[in-house]
């Protein structure tokens, strides 16, 4: 659904790097080399969560780190 935090992908890459202690690098590959010259993509993706808090009463409790970590977490124990 989204919550209060904006990240971008490079940032979130980032930090899925950095929490994991990952090797992995960044490649950066033009637009014009993955999609077609009518794609159009929107520059931002901030998801309101209005709409729920006023349907349901809730909000997002979990931040982006909280739940980086839990999915970590439950990836590295299915591993096992």
């Amino acid at each position: 659904i989204g919550g209060p935090e904006e990240v971008s992908i490079i940032n979130l890459a980032k930090k899925i790097i950095k929490k994991t202690k990952s090797k992995s690098s960044l490649e950066f590959v033009p637009y014009k080399d993955v999609y077609n010259k009518n794609f159009e993509d929107m520059e931002r993706r901030f998801p309101s969560t209005e709409k729920i808090f006023n349907y349901f009463g809730i909000k997002p409790t979990k931040g982006i780190d909280e739940i980086l970590d839990q999915i970590i977490l439950d990836i590295n124990s299915y591993e096992r």
